[in-house]
């Protein structure tokens, strides 16, 4: 699975415009949206880019490649709370999750938690980051809460 961080850091960036632009973006592995930003920012910086320019070109003729089935998998253990979302809470206890826009407006703040618990969630997130494997969706589904036990 792709991730930002990596292809920046094989860029080999030694001086403070690498500095300034890892300090610009909170990356979000595997989110094809935060390669673009990072490219136009690249861009800006006058940053030489073309690996992240390669990988997203790579990225978007990509097909899904977990099943229905597998996508059933990931939705079950967050439907029965074997495993939480990938997100967060904010101060009055709002979960806002990683993935936010695949939520539809109608849902509502307060139904974030839940509506990012659905089939229809998990498979919206199987195709935004078009991912080959279980672990790639379960990556991205997930929070990372240490426990490596499926």
């Amino acid at each position: 699975m792709f991730d930002a961080t990596t292809i920046i850091d094989d860029m080999c960036f030694d001086d403070e415009r690498f500095e300034e632009l890892e300090n610009g973006f909170d990356l979000n592995p595997g989110d094809p949206r935060s390669v673009g930003e990072i490219i136009e920012e690249c861009r800006k910086l006058k940053i030489p880019c073309c690996a992240l320019e390669k990988y997203l070109a790579e990225h978007e003729a990509k097909k899904v490649g977990v099943s229905d089935d597998d996508i059933k998998s990931v939705f079950l253990k967050l439907k029965h709370y074997k495993k939480e979302p990938r997100g967060r809470f904010d101060r009055e206890g709002t979960f806002y999750p990683d993935s936010l826009e695949l939520i539809e407006e109608k849902e509502g703040v307060r139904c974030y938690y839940y509506a990012a618990r659905t089939a229809k969630f998990v498979k919206l997130l199987a195709h935004k980051y078009r991912v080959q494997t279980v672990a790639e969706l379960e990556y991205v589904a997930f929070a990372n809460d240490g426990d490596d036990d499926n």
